[in-house]
């Protein structure tokens, strides 16, 4: 039998035969790798053709835009997928990147639309695979991240605002406090540095009182505000006498735009027709203080025409009130911001009208604390009309007309009577001796509550103490109740700056039978002495 001479070239034939197996095992195995790194890579990943036709894409594709890969293969990753005024954008900078490169731009930022039509915010980077004309692209959801870089955004400009209006209410509160304290310390000199008509020193020191009024106020409208944003503002209901609160109300304001200098400035009340709702339960003195707040602020801003003000029956349960002017009135913007700290309608060196702006925040914060809501409707040199509500809860109890304190000034005679006044502060005492000096009484001074306690315990003829409340060593809370425990009888008449409005609550607690805030009125302090001494 003959040898097969061609056997190793066989092999060698067969040898390559099997070759091309091996490489094309290799090949499938290096496809399903990819295909594997392709499917599971945590970033949504597709390929487009030259045309934008969506090929192939990934699991995390899928998830992002709701579509299956059998729905988004064909669709076009530009018409399909981003929204139109995106696409124009991206158009415009693919255009001016190209012409300014030489080659396109390989990122983006674009509002991608998913199957359910939700909007995401994402960003896109495209390659192009080598030696094709296709391209591949993964897409990163950056959506919470833009939520985040937008609140941040609104929270700086928030602050920024914050910070400038804050300078701008500072810088308004500085000129509110000035104006009245140049009043103040002008006319005090001008008594000071020659003689005057006994008409003259009374206009001169009306200026002066008046001022210190204002300064009063805008002092308790700034600690009324800050209560309100520590949620410290509070609400005290009981029957009130709705007739008789409007009437005051009419009364004072009559008096007050003679004043002022607006005589022809009508002051009008109207209430309802059918006037049955005499006497509701609110808090009286929140409700007095809100129509004050707003027509003190309509007779600011209104020169001639009419203020009208008063109430009706909104619903079964609801009272609305109202203050009307024929005012400077309110442009749209300016609504806005009417109720905000720190706002105000002119925020100019150029103001013309002398208001702090306080009083609409304060009375914003009020009527929400009744349970009520304010607005306000009005068109630029049309007037304005703020409106509140507040519930109503009607009372069939009959009001006793609260007992009222003349402000008059008598002749008093106190010469067997001894006043202790507690009070640090040397210039307080020497005001308090000189308003007393007339009455004969005998004063004794005690510079702090412990000095107090003593006289008291080593002194029985003490008629009436008048005890300041912040003092060193001891205060006055812990001075009176010291003493009402070895002297029950001797009414004690606390005199004090705080204006926080539980300090007179806190004043009783420690045994004091009555409280006058600072700056004292005379008449309230004659007042009240002479009530004490005459049920002695």
């Amino acid at each position: 039998m003959k040898k097969n001479k061609n056997k190793p070239a066989y092999k060698e034939l067969e040898k390559k035969i099997q070759e091309p197996d091996e490489e094309n095992l290799n090949l499938k195995t290096s496809e399903e790798q990819y295909k594997s790194l392709f499917n599971n890579i945590g970033i949504a990943t597709c390929i487009f053709n030259n045309s934008k036709i969506i090929t192939i894409c990934n699991t995390k594709f899928e998830e992002l835009s709701g579509y299956s890969k059998n729905e988004i293969q064909g669709k076009m990753m530009c018409t399909d997928f981003v929204k139109g005024d995106d696409l124009e954008r991206m158009e415009i900078y693919h255009t001016e990147r190209s012409s300014q490169t030489g080659n396109p731009p390989s990122e983006y930022d674009f509002s991608f639309i998913d199957k359910y039509g939700k909007i995401k915010n994402i960003h896109i980077n495209i390659t192009f695979i080598p030696n094709t004309k296709e391209r591949i692209c993964s897409l990163i959801d950056i959506t919470e991240r833009k939520k985040e870089e937008e609140a941040l955004k609104k929270a700086k400009e928030k602050a920024e605002e914050s910070d400038r209006l804050k300078i701008a209410f500072l810088a308004n509160m500085s000129h509110e406090i000035r104006t009245p304290m140049n009043a103040i310390l002008g006319f005090a000199q001008l008594l000071n540095i020659k003689q005057h008509s006994a008409e003259k020193i009374k206009e001169y020191t009306d200026i002066i009182k008046n001022k210190g009024h204002i300064l009063i106020k805008l002092i308790d409208d700034i600690i009324e505000v800050s209560k309100f944003e520590a949620g410290k503002l509070s609400i005290s209901k009981s029957e009130c006498n709705l007739d008789e609160l409007l009437h005051e109300l009419y009364g004072f304001y009559n008096e007050e735009k003679i004043y002022k200098g607006k005589e022809n400035l009508e002051i009008r009340l109207k209430k309802p027709e059918k006037d049955d709702l005499k006497t509701v339960y609110t808090d009286p003195g929140r409700l007095q203080q809100v129509l004050s707040n707003l027509i003190n602020n309509a007779l600011k801003f209104t020169d001639k025409g009419l203020i009208e003000f008063g109430y009706y029956q909104k619903s079964k349960n609801t009272l609305e009130f109202y203050v009307k002017d024929t005012g400077i009135g309110l442009a749209r913007e300016q609504q806005k911001f009417i109720f905000d700290r720190f706002r105000q309608v002119e925020e100019t060196t150029t103001r013309q009208y002398n208001v702090s702006g306080l009083g609409l925040t304060i009375s914003k914060g009020i009527v929400k604390l009744l349970g009520g809501k304010i607005r306000v409707k009005s068109e630029p040199d049309q007037g304005a009309t703020f409106f509140f509500t507040i519930p109503f809860e009607k009372t069939a109890k009959k009001v006793k007309p609260a007992d009222v304190e003349y402000e008059t000034y008598r002749n008093y005679n106190w010469q067997d009577k001894v006043i202790l006044v507690a009070e640090d502060e040397e210039v307080n005492y020497q005001f308090l001796e000189a308003v007393l000096e007339k009455t004969q009484a005998k004063l004794l001074h005690a510079k702090n509550g412990k000095q107090a306690v003593d006289l008291c315990k080593s002194i029985n003829k003490i008629d009436l103490v008048l005890m300041d409340i912040k003092m060193p060593e001891m205060d006055g809370y812990e001075a009176a109740s010291q003493i009402k425990q070895f002297r029950k009888k001797i009414p004690i008449i606390a005199q004090t700056a705080f204006s926080m409005e539980d300090a007179e609550k806190k004043c009783k607690k420690a045994g004091c039978v009555d409280y006058i805030p600072k700056p004292i009125e005379i008449a309230t302090l004659f007042s009240k002495i002479n009530k004490y001494f005459t049920a002695l």
